[in-house]
């Protein structure tokens, strides 16, 4: 099973995202995605909120690899 810091960082490098950029759109702080990418930070539920928005993912994905909900927001 996959880590938070993992599908963070799968759908950003699919999307051709930096994490410069996606702390821009997600509103988060680069300190904090610096944070869970050392996984050394979970983030809370509203952060994967914004990140999980941003990459156009579904966040029960993002937050718990969720393999009903998927990848993509839309399903």
């Amino acid at each position: 099973m996959s880590t938070i810091r993992e599908r963070v960082d799968e759908a950003r490098r699919a999307r051709g995202m930096s994490l410069r950029r996606l702390g821009s759109i997600a509103q988060v702080s680069d300190s904090t995605l610096r944070g869970i990418g050392a996984g050394k930070e979970t983030p809370r539920l509203g952060t994967i909120s914004r990140i999980a928005t941003a990459l156009d993912a579904d966040p029960r994905w993002l937050a718990f690899g969720d393999p009903a909900a998927g990848e993509n927001a839309g399903g």
